[in-house]
C-alpha cells in the first residue's frame, strides 16, 4: 500500500483487494515527478465538495452482469498552485490558494440494484 499526503488530504492505493472477476480500467498508482508534481490514480477514496462528488466508478455490464470494470479517480498536481480531480465523467481544477471545503472519504466497490419502473429488461436486477 502506498500513501501520499497532499494539500487536499491523504491518498492511498491498494488498501484493499478488488473482488475476483472485476477488472481495472487503469491500475492504481502514485507517480511522483517532483515534490510539487504528482499523479495519483486511486480506487480507495472519493472526494466530496459540497454536493459534488468525485469518485471511482464501478460499471457493471447490463447484458453480462458478471463483467465489472472499475474506473479510478485521478488527482494531479503539475503546477504548484493547481490540483486537477478527474473521474470517469468529469473533472475540476482547484486553486490551492482558494480551496473549497472538501472531504476525502473511503470508497468501496458496491453494486447498487436499480428499481426501474417501467422495467427495461437490462438484467441488472437479475429478473
Amino acid at each position: 500500500m502506498m500513501k501520499l499526503e497532499t494539500p487536499i488530504g491523504e491518498f492511498t492505493t491498494d488498501s484493499y483487494k478488488i473482488p475476483a472477476g472485476d477488472t481495472l480500467a487503469v491500475s492504481p498508482a502514485i507517480i511522483l515527478f517532483s515534490s510539487d508534481d504528482y499523479k495519483i490514480i486511486t480506487i480507495d477514496q472519493f472526494i466530496q465538495i459540497g454536493t459534488d462528488v468525485y469518485t471511482p466508478l464501478l460499471h457493471q455490464n447490463c447484458m453480462s452482469p458478471d463483467q465489472k470494470t472499475i474506473y479510478p479517480l485521478t488527482i494531479e498536481q503539475h503546477d504548484s498552485d493547481q490540483i486537477t480531480l478527474s473521474d470517469h465523467y468529469h473533472s475540476i481544477i482547484l486553486e490551492l490558494n482558494n480551496l473549497p471545503d472538501l472531504q476525502v472519504k473511503p470508497w468501496y466497490p458496491v453494486i447498487k440494484k436499480k428499481n426501474c419502473i417501467p422495467c427495461t429488461n437490462c438484467g441488472r436486477c437479475s429478473w
